[in-house]
C-alpha cells in the first residue's frame, strides 16, 4: 500500500471519531441546557461523559489497531 493511502485511511478514521465525539456533545448539550430538575441534569451529564469516554477509548483502540495493521507491511 502506498504510504499516502495509509495516512489517508488513518486520518479519515480519526476524523470520524472526532466528528462522532462532537456530535454526541452537541446532542447531549441540547438536552442538558433546558434540564430543569437535578436528576435530569445529572442523568444527561452522565450519559455525555460515558459516551465520550467510550468513544475516546474505543476510538483510541481502533486507531491503534488500524495503525498496527497499516504498519505491518500490508501489500
Amino acid at each position: 500500500m502506498l504510504p499516502l493511502f495509509k495516512s489517508l485511511v488513518f486520518f479519515i478514521v480519526l476524523a470520524v471519531v472526532v466528528l462522532l465525539g462532537y456530535w454526541s456533545y452537541k446532542k447531549s448539550n441540547e438536552k442538558i441546557i433546558p434540564s430543569e430538575t437535578l436528576t435530569a441534569l445529572l442523568c444527561y451529564s452522565l450519559i455525555l461523559i460515558t459516551a465520550n469516554m467510550l468513544l475516546f477509548f474505543e476510538g483510541s483502540l481502533l486507531l491503534l489497531s488500524l495503525y498496527r495493521l497499516l504498519s505491518s507491511g500490508l501489500k
